[in-house]
């Protein structure tokens, strides 16, 4: 009886060790997704996306089922957010190209405002400003 105990108490504790082996991922992917979520429903980047829905060049180079990423957030990202700035990587990826919109904003007195939006296609490597915001330095 003592060697069923003793094996009893040996799958046990393996059980518990696989258990928090796959919370640890499980916990970090949701936590993902909830940041994903998150910045998603901020105005900088709600304001970004109404932008980018009408400007057809954008169409023509990645072709017209192109489709909005994850955000970037890794170390090599260029994705960082603070109280007064933020500054995105947005990949973006269609049939005939892929790239990323990389988009600047700041927050001021009546909330946030998108400085600048700059595109860089990685197939046709081409890369300017889509969108300046005429109104910097005028608050």
């Amino acid at each position: 009886m003592y060697q069923s105990f003793k094996k009893l108490i040996a799958a046990n504790a393996v059980w518990k060790f696989c258990a928090a082996g796959a919370l640890v991922p499980l916990s970090a992917a949701l936590y993902n997704e909830k940041v994903q979520v998150d910045l998603k429903k901020q105005p900088y980047y709600m304001d970004s996306m109404k932008l980018i829905s009408g400007y057809p060049v954008l169409e023509e180079y990645l072709g017209k089922s192109y489709s909005i990423k994850r955000i970037s957030r890794g170390a090599s990202s260029n994705t960082r957010i603070g109280k007064e700035f933020a500054s995105l990587d947005i990949p973006v990826q269609g049939p005939k190209d892929r790239g990323v919109i990389h988009i600047q904003a700041s927050h001021h007195l009546n909330g946030w405002v998108v400085d600048q939006m700059d595109i860089k296609l990685r197939n046709a490597q081409k890369e300017w400003t889509f969108y300046r915001n005429q109104k910097l330095g005028d608050e």
